[in-house]
Formats: C-alpha cells, structure tokens, sequence
C-alpha cells in the first residue's frame, strides 16, 4: 500500500494482513494532517480491488472523508448489490424489490414477458411475487419455480449458519464456478464477492458476536443481523475500483 502526498515523496508499507495496513494508513493520514498537510493533496493507492473495502471501512470508522476515483464504492458494485439481494430474498421471501433484482441473474431465460404475467398473477392474487408463481403457466412457470426452489433451498442450508456462511451461500448463485485464470474481470468478481464474506466476519467480530453466531429464524426465514443489515445500506464502506489498481483521496 502507497501513500503520497505534496510533502512527502510518498510513504509505502506492506503488513502481514490488509488489515494492519488500513490501520497504518489510518495513523499516516492523520500524521499528514496533524503536520499541516491537507488531506486532499493525499492519496492512497492499493493493489487490489477487494482490498478496497477494509481502506474506506477503516477511513469511516476513523472520521476520515474520502473519495474513491476511477470506480465505485464496494457496496454500489453490481456483484455485491445481487449478492445483498439474494440474502435479502433468503430472509424474506416477500422481497419483491430483491426478487426483481436477481430472478434472471444469471440469465435464467425469464423475460420481461415472463415478469409482465408474474405480476399480473400477483396483483390478482393480491400476494407477492414468490407467492405468485404458481400462477403463471408454461416455460416461464417452470423457470420461475426454478428459482424459487432454488431460494428455498438456500433458505434451508443457511438455517442457523454462522453468518459469514449464510453471505457465502448467498453469493454462490451469481458464482457457479470459478473463472478462467486468463479471465480478469471474472476473478476480480470473484475476489469481490469472497470480500463480501470477509466483510461479515470482521462485522461479526467488531460487534461482539461469536464467531460462530448464526442467523435467527422467524416463520422458516433465516434473518441477518439487523445491525450488519443496515451497514450493508448506510455505512460509506470502500468502492471497488474496475481498474486494475484503485485510488481513495482523502477529503
């Protein structure tokens, strides 16, 4: 991890885990500041991607502003965004807003034509959506039972799960396999979504939960901890830069 500055050449630190360097960052920052240097004339450049969550989560919790260039925050990625969908869709689900987000992701031949008739059949029946499917006829009955097959079966495996597994779970439909070793973009998704995992054991850890604490169940639904829920939505955690290496200047 490099640190520059108008001051200074440029300050670099390699610790045996990202998130002894966040803290270092943390320390030279306000270093910087307390010298008299504007934070703005800083910035931090990391060599990965996902690395760039545990860098904003660590400026947040230290009141630090930032701005992420050249990419997004880490929860505005679209990887991340299905992720938290399908684990909103597992707690609830009623969650039509997280089932329209995820039913044909990935493609799963369901058309816009397909989620005309489904909400057609929900209106009618006055329910929602996963309730409604029973109620559309055809090929795009049966792909949309799929689905809802497939998130009753997470909603299975993840009861009572540690909650970095029931994220994992989650994350394991936009994922079935691994990509090739050529295949960039793909890996640093990849990368992306295992960050994800990372993230709900470190909220697990600073939150005082066992780190074997699993979800609650209310009427068969596995529920998140509301707090790490909310953190997902408000907290200005790290934005996953698309480029190869990302950058955070510090406002």
């Amino acid at each position: 991890m490099d640190l520059g500055g108008q001051r200074r050449a440029g300050a670099r630190f390699r610790g045996r885990f990202d998130g002894l360097e966040a803290a270092w960052l943390v320390d030279e920052v306000r270093s910087l500041v307390a010298e008299g240097l504007r934070g703005a004339t800083s910035a931090v450049l990391y060599r990965s991607n996902a690395q760039s969550r545990v860098i904003e989560h660590a400026l947040f919790n230290a009141g630090i502003a930032y701005r992420v260039y050249g990419g997004l925050r880490f929860f505005e990625r679209a990887e991340i965004k299905h992720a938290l969908a399908y684990l909103r869709l597992i707690e609830n689900p009623a969650d039509d807003t997280a089932f329209l987000r995820v039913v044909n992701f990935p493609p799963r031949g369901i058309g816009a034509r397909s989620l005309e008739q489904l909400q057609d059949a929900a209106r009618a029946g006055t329910q929602g959506l996963s309730a409604a499917v029973g109620g559309v006829a055809g090929k795009a009955g049966a792909n949309l039972s799929a689905f809802v097959k497939l998130i009753d079966s997470l909603r299975f495996e993840t009861a009572n799960l540690p909650l970095a597994e029931i994220v994992e779970a989650g994350d394991r439909p936009q994922r079935p396999g691994r990509p090739l070793q050529g295949e960039k973009e793909g890996q640093e998704r990849v990368e992306t979504l295992e960050e994800l995992v990372n993230a709900a054991a470190a909220f697990v850890a600073e939150e005082g939960y066992g780190q074997d604490a699993a979800g609650t169940q209310a009427d068969g639904a596995v529920a998140l901890p509301s707090r790490w829920r909310r953190s997902c939505r408000t907290r200005r955690w790290s934005g996953e830069n698309q480029a190869a290496r990302g950058r955070t200047r510090c406002s």
